[in-house]
């Protein structure tokens, strides 16, 4: 979905949005009418109702298993601008009772349903006067900014896939952060303090959003509004959709209508599983509950589909699958480490009875990172999967027979460290930035009494983008948009405790180009891409930039490919005459593989390193990777590919115990270091300080 911010400035064009604010009012006062996603038990057909008979011309031929394709997902649409004047009462349709808007006292809540014709007026922008908002540095803003005090969302008529979201301003709020949840998925967009209205374009007009606004300064703090939510503009999907064979070649359907929003219409698709062909397609009326089949095998499967349709698009899809030919799945998948090879993971399930379906061959185990993609195929009920400790996975099963394939079994999460407990007490999550945007996945969803704490902080003591959002219960994925520029240490918290931990770079703050380098020793071949060191010997490139103060964050992606290894050069002074003392944090293989910490003296090295940390288990040596170390005050974190690795709480300490008795360094310059035979390239750096 994609999302746009419309200023405050812009609603001096009132007469170019007076339309706009027709449709808006209207589809403020119809978007709570699809209020409903609960489906009752299946009921029996209606036999008074209206019946269709739809018949294929197609026969079927010999039915060969195969598994039917997804719907596709709905495509994105500009959004309508409302404005915030309001308009008159729209007349509800022939085909769809109007609902009434909700007002600022129910605000959050569904409105309930009613048969009466709305009367009144409704507006996305909150009513009353906006109170002035302080400067940022008055003393009025010394304090945490109150929630926005009204909080409303309407559909726009002319595009049922847009909705505007409207606030009330609120004294010294230098932005809003606005949360938008949908079936697991938040998204929290990042807002000017000067906006107080937000367009949300490209969603899906038959889903329920939830829509939640906080206030924030510029020290992270400030409250949230109650969660308001938006109902479908589609009909909801049908209700206990049934089929059975009445011959050999048809079979009748029958459902329940959907509760809410009356359909205008019914589109109905039967495809056969042998050869994914469509051989049924139909538009049936809005008031059928039942439909005939005709031309149909009772030995071969089908997969009946059956979508509701208005005039603000089409409702979510019932489907259904017919026929007994495709084996039947395997049941109790278990996925468990082996205590003695935490590195071994061992897949058990009991197979069904497929008897009648016939001879069984074997298994297909799919497994991957993430999802599933990679697969063996084994005889028996069990099978043994090589998956790094430091590595999650998904595992899913499913028999083969002389038949064809059954569904793969529900996915089975394994997770690092060989703890397969629940996900409610120790998730194990994924976080990833592209464009300004950082996205928290867990592995699945967690329980709905259990949130993920994610908290976003600058690396650098002058201060940036700071806050901290909390995931709906029950979701399993959260998203920052519109972070602004620089390098953050995100961690993620769930249960009280730290799960994860990453540094990220957005738009690449700090980045280190050509001239930033000032070559110290060696021949290493520079460039605004890359710092290359090929040629043998020790090779030392100086940062040529200033650092205000020993706290330092180096990232860059790196790849060994002979040699020793290489590092980083980090509160060191006289780099630049060969005679540095400070401190090197380096990738090292022949240091027993290990991340090693080294402590110089006037170009000295102290022949034992101060800290000692083993490579992880499968570790690719020569691969490239992104290394990012953090140091801060007298603590040392570094992380390898996003993985927590070194965590040095007191360099000081380690200083003082290591066997050569140098001074704790004093200098803050910052370079890069291989040695020996090594060869090596670092590209993608940044520093920050």
């Amino acid at each position: 979905m994609r999302n746009t911010t419309n200023s405050r400035g812009r609603r001096l064009r009132n007469a170019a949005l007076g339309a706009a604010a027709g449709s808006l009012v209207l589809a403020a006062l119809i978007a709570p009418a699809a209020n409903a996603a609960i489906e009752p038990e299946p009921v029996a057909a209606d036999t008074s109702s209206s019946s269709v008979t739809v018949t294929s011309a197609d026969p079927a031929p010999a039915p060969v298993p195969a598994e039917p394709a997804p719907a596709p997902a709905p495509a994105a649409t500009p959004a309508a601008t409302p404005t915030p004047t309001p308009s008159a009462t729209p007349s509800p349709t022939a085909t769809t009772a109007a609902k009434p808007t909700p007002s600022a006292s129910t605000v959050g809540k569904p409105a309930p349903t009613t048969s009466a014709s709305p009367s009144g007026s409704a507006s996305p922008s909150p009513s009353g006067t906006a109170k002035p908002t302080p400067a940022p540095g008055s003393k009025a803003c010394a304090v945490a900014p109150k929630a926005p005090y009204t909080l409303k969302a309407a559909r726009t008529t002319d595009d049922p896939t847009s909705f505007v979201i409207a606030w009330s301003p609120v004294a010294c709020a230098t932005r809003y952060n606005v949360s938008v949840f949908a079936t697991g998925r938040d998204e929290v967009n990042v807002v000017d303090g000067s906006t107080n209205e937000y367009t949300v374009t490209g969603t899906d007009p038959s889903k329920v959003y939830k829509i939640q606004v906080s206030s924030r300064n510029d020290l992270g703090l400030g409250a949230a509004t109650p969660v308001y939510t938006l109902y479908p503009a589609t009909p909801a999907g049908v209700i206990g959709l049934k089929a059975k064979y009445d011959d050999v070649q048809a079979a009748a359907i029958s459902w329940k209508a959907p509760v809410g929003r009356e359909p205008k219409s019914y589109l109905l698709a039967v495809t056969r599983l042998s050869d994914g062909k469509t051989i049924i397609e139909q538009e049936l009326e809005g008031d059928a509950t039942d439909a005939k089949l005709e031309g149909l095998d009772a030995r071969g499967m089908y997969v009946i589909t059956l979508q509701p349709v208005n005039g603000a698009g089409k409702g979510p899809k019932a489907r259904l699958v017919i026929g007994d030919e495709r084996p039947n799945p395997v049941t109790s998948v278990a996925a468990i480490r082996d205590p003695g090879d935490p590195g071994m993971v061992i897949v058990s399930w009991v197979p069904s009875d497929n008897t009648l379906k016939g001879r069984v061959i074997g298994y297909e185990v799919a497994y991957g990172k993430g999802r599933a993609s990679e697969n063996v195929t084994v005889k028996d009920t069990d099978a043994e999967l090589r998956i790094p400790v430091e590595q999650s996975g998904v595992i899913i099963v499913r028999v083969i027979t002389e038949n064809g394939k059954s569904t793969y079994s529900k996915p089975v999460r394994v997770l690092t460290d060989g703890n397969i407990g629940s996900t409610t007490t120790n998730p194990s999550v994924d976080l990833v930035e592209q464009d300004g945007i950082v996205t928290v996945a867990a592995s699945k969803a967690v329980a709905s009494d259990y949130r993920l704490v994610v908290r976003i902080a600058p690396t650098s003591a002058n201060g940036g983008f700071t806050d901290t959002q909390y995931s709906q219960g029950g979701a399993n994925y959260l998203s920052f948009r519109k972070v602004p520029q620089g390098m953050y240490l995100v961690t993620v918290e769930g249960g009280g405790n730290e799960i994860a931990r990453r540094y990220l770079n957005i738009g690449k703050a700090g980045w280190m180009f050509g001239g930033d380098w000032k070559t110290v020793l060696g021949s290493p071949s520079i460039s605004n891409e890359a710092v290359e060191m090929p040629n043998p010997g020790e090779t030392r490139v100086l940062s040529t930039r200033s650092m205000p103060s020993q706290d330092v964050t180096i990232q860059s992606d790196a790849q060994l490919t002979a040699g020793d290894g290489y590092g980083f050069w980090f509160r060191t002074s006289n780099l630049e005459s060969n005679k540095p003392s400070g401190l090197t944090f380096q990738y090292d293989p022949k240091w027993r593989g290990q991340f090693i910490i080294r402590l110089w003296q006037n170009g000295t090295e102290c022949g034992k390193p101060i800290v000692e940390v083993p490579f992880p288990a499968g570790l690719k040596i020569n691969g490239e990777h992104r290394i990012v170390m953090d140091a801060r005050g007298d603590s040392l974190f570094a992380t390898l590919d996003g993985a927590r690795l070194v965590n040095v709480p007191s360099l000081s300490q380690a200083i003082a115990s290591n066997t050569c008795k140098y001074a704790a360094p004093t200098g803050t310059q910052v370079g890069l270091r291989k040695w020996t035979s090594s060869t090596v390239v670092f590209k993608n750096i940044s520093i920050m300080s």
